[in-house]
């Protein structure tokens, strides 16, 4: 599983709609904020956490990481018409 402090204060970038995901970490608990929305994330499998309130509510994300191991990108199934939407991480400026 990766680590929660790996995840703070990450935001992730979907080109095509400009949507933006911010994950961030707080007391060993995520919260995820999307398009208005802000719920906490619990552990699902693996890489893969749930989203625990608000409309989205059940909507699983799942972070990749490279080789290095770090988290390169989280996909999401926020629609159910088309395929995950993949948001790729913004580097820290």
């Amino acid at each position: 599983m990766i680590p929660i402090r790996w995840l703070t204060r990450r935001v992730f970038h979907e080109k095509i709609q400009d949507y933006r995901l911010k994950v961030e970490a707080a007391q060993d608990k995520l919260t995820a904020s999307f398009h208005g929305y802000s719920s906490p994330l619990e552990h699902w499998h693996y890489e893969t956490f749930r989203i625990a309130e608000a409309d989205l509510r059940g909507t699983r994300l799942t972070f990749q990481t490279n080789l290095r191991g770090e988290i390169v990108n989280v996909s999401a199934p926020l629609e159910s018409a088309v395929k995950e939407i993949v948001f790729q991480r913004v580097q820290k400026k």
